[in-house]
């Protein structure tokens, strides 16, 4: 309803005289529903607007939603398929070759699972959008694949190549092997870098020829810790050609030439040895080339499953332990091939099968003519082709000056012209030819050492003394002993035979004059250990009882070991000598060498009868009595000492029995009985003697 519009009444005015105002009163359309019937045209404009408005605003909503759910799918199915992507671009070499189909197949599989459920235009949206992902993605698996399959050849190029040169360093020696590797290489080097890095050919060239160089290097390399003298003969021919350079051969040169200074001189030096020695004919030393030169001591650095290789037949530690009893070797005195002699070393080669040897070893004595038998022993197949194993009795020993003219000869014909290897090489020879000596001077020692002490205190519990070879035999360990001087040594067995003689006859009494050459020759081992072990060098010579013999064999083993024979005496000695009780004297090794050794045994002696009578050794202060007492002059009463005023040190005649004394004694043991020996009288006198020297109640006859 139209608002009627507010009356606004007459205007103020004036009473006048004017007339009345001609009446002029417009109409206004609102008053008559003009602004009503706009409103009402209006209103249904609007409304129809509105209309439009309102679906406009509803289809602009849908397409939103459309868009809103194409979006979330998308963005699930571009995570889905990039989560494949970063799985597939970890794959490397032909893992992203072969993976590239699965990894397409699972991009579509997620695109396609992605639009499952939308509208017509939301999957038309969708399909538009999803398709540009999945092949921006798949384009980027393929070109990831396609790196990874150059990259695989090129790998698999380098691994022909590594394992080409691997077969070239464990087989260094073989020249058909090296051959193959070298072409191979050549080939591999062609196909990486050509084929699939597409260098020009003079690249390609210059590829292979550092390929070819690293190779030999790694075959010189490892020639040389086993062949460093081939391998410095085929450094030098290479370098010549051409075919090593740069900074890593100037680097194996060095390495090279120590390995042929350390290794390949001895391995000269034991040719040398080999020349000079009888072991055997052409089979045998093939065997003795192949494996230790013929040397006797030499040990394989590099270890197996059964130990170190040793000795002139390379009998690793195992391998002796385990034919040992079958060879008759007791390993209490060889334990291993490098501290036995040849002839230990022969015995026990001689029961192993060959087949225990290594397979070039055989082949090397095939080449020398060996009809063989792998399942029979070494012994039974030399055997076979009219050769022996030798032994030390038959085998020659050259000198040393023999040994170091045929080094050096070998080595000049080795390197022409290289001096400086050639001394090296006769070092090795001296070194190897001293050590060889005094192994087998041990060898010998400890065999004396072994036969003495059997023909001296006896054989098994009951200590039965040997008078025969069958009897000392008895004992395994004289047996072995016995056994090796026989091959070794035969002239040496006369000394043993002499002492089964001197068993056969019994033991010898101590008398006076045994007395003083113990006393003389156990002093001499404390003051002139040299010439100790020249005297007593045959024990069987020296006119003693049993037992000092024993004593004298047990002293040399200790000077041999560089041990003082009797530290106690020693130590006396050298409380004697601090004191100067021998200086005024005159006696010293200088000027009275015998009596400063007769001193000695007879200070050992009273030494050990005062230990046994007092239960404790002497203390220095009862060193400085005895030692004066027994420097004193015989004289001065009593009934040992009936005599005065002589002037002999008392251990000059200490063992001496008066003839009144021996009379006494003899009577003394007459009234009880008994026919006194005169190594009973001694004994009483000495014992008299000493307890008289000991300041202990003197003991009467």
């Amino acid at each position: 309803m139209a608002t009627p519009e507010p009356f606004e009444g007459a205007p103020d005015r004036v009473p006048g005289q004017e007339g009345i105002a001609p009446i002029n009163a417009p109409a206004n359309p609102n008053s008559f529903g003009e602004g009503l019937a706009q409103a009402v045209g209006h209103l249904g404009q609007i409304q129809e607007g509105s209309g439009k408005e309102l679906f406009d605003r509803a289809y602009a909503m849908q397409e939103l939603q459309v868009h809103a759910d194409v979006n979330s799918r998308l963005a699930a199915a571009q995570n889905g398929m990039m989560n494949k992507y970063v799985e597939f671009s970890n794959l490397e070499g032909k893992n992203a070759v072969d993976g590239l189909p699965q990894f397409q197949s699972d991009i579509d599989g997620i695109r396609e699972k992605g639009g499952d459920g939308l509208s017509p235009v939301g999957q038309e949206f969708y399909d538009q959008e999803s398709r540009q992902s999945r092949y921006r993605l798949s384009f980027a698996g393929a070109s990831h694949a396609a790196q990874q399959q150059k990259s695989y050849a090129m790998g698999a190029a380098d691994a022909s190549m590594s394992s080409s040169m691997k077969m070239m360093e464990v087989d260094p020696n073989n020249p058909a092997t090296t051959q193959a590797a070298l072409d191979n290489i050549r080939a591999q080097v062609a196909h990486k870098y050509a084929d699939l890095g597409g260098m020009s050919p003079e690249e390609v060239k210059i590829k292979q020829s550092d390929a070819v160089n690293t190779a030999l290097q790694g075959r010189l390399k490892s020639m040389a810790k086993t062949d460093p003298l081939g391998a410095q003969k085929l450094f030098d021919q290479l370098t010549a050609k051409g075919d090593i350079y740069g900074n890593d051969a100037t680097n194996l040169s060095w390495y090279i030439r120590n390995q042929r200074d350390v290794i390949g001189s001895r391995q000269t030096s034991h040719q040398a040895f080999s020349a000079l020695r009888n072991n055997g004919g052409p089979v045998l030393q093939a065997l003795f080339r192949n494996e230790s030169g013929g040397s006797l001591t030499v040990e394989n650095p590099e270890g197996t499953t059964s130990g170190h290789a040793q000795g002139a037949f390379q009998i690793t530690t195992g391998t002796w332990k385990e034919f040992a009893s079958q060879a008759g070797v007791d390993l209490a005195a060889y334990p291993d091939a490098k501290s036995s002699p040849y002839a230990i070393q022969a015995r026990m080669a001689n029961v192993i099968p060959l087949r225990r040897w290594d397979k070039s070893t055989i082949a090397a004595m095939e080449r020398a003519g060996g009809k063989l038998d792998v399942n029979k022993t070494l012994g039974e197949n030399l055997a076979a082709n009219g050769e022996g194993l030798g032994s030390a009795g038959g085998q020659k020993d050259p000198s040393l000056e023999e040994l170091t003219d045929k080094t050096r000869e070998i080595a000049n014909a080795q390197f022409p012209g290289d001096d400086a290897f050639a001394d090296i090489a006769v070092d090795r020879t001296i070194t190897q030819y001293n050590k060889e000596k005094a192994i087998q001077r041990d060898t010998d020692f400890n065999n004396e050492q072994t036969l003495y002490s059997t023909l001296l205190q006896g054989v098994g519990p009951n200590h039965q003394i040997p008078t025969s070879v069958d009897e000392l035999k008895l004992d395994p360990k004289a047996a072995d002993a016995w056994d090796q001087l026989a091959q070794q040594h035969p002239s040496e067995l006369q000394k043993y035979l002499k002492q089964m003689a001197a068993n056969a006859r019994g033991d010898v009494a101590m008398t006076p004059q045994r007395l003083q050459n113990w006393q003389q020759l156990s002093g001499q081992a404390i003051s002139d250990p040299q010439g100790f072990m020249a005297k007593t060098a045959d024990v069987s010579s020296l006119d003693l009882p049993m037992a000092e013999k024993l004593r004298i064999v047990t002293m040399r083993g200790q000077i041999y070991k560089k041990q003082d024979a009797s530290p106690q005496v020693s130590h006396a000695m050298g409380v004697v000598n601090r004191l100067n009780m021998l200086g005024p004297l005159g006696i010293d090794k200088a000027s009275n060498p015998d009596a400063l050794a007769t001193f000695t045994g007879v200070l050992g002696d009273a030494m050990t009868q005062f230990q046994q009578t007092n239960g404790k050794p002497m203390s220095d202060d009862d060193i400085k009595t005895t030692a004066q007492q027994l420097l004193s002059p015989v004289g001065g009463g009593g009934f040992f000492h009936p005599f005065g005023g002589g002037q002999t040190p008392w251990f000059q005649s200490i063992d001496e029995v008066p003839n009144e004394i021996s009379e006494s004694i003899r009577q003394d043991f007459a009234s009880r009985g008994i026919n006194a020996s005169d190594a009973q009288i001694l004994q009483q006198y000495l014992a008299a003697q000493y307890n008289e020297l000991f300041g202990k109640t003197k003991v009467k006859p």
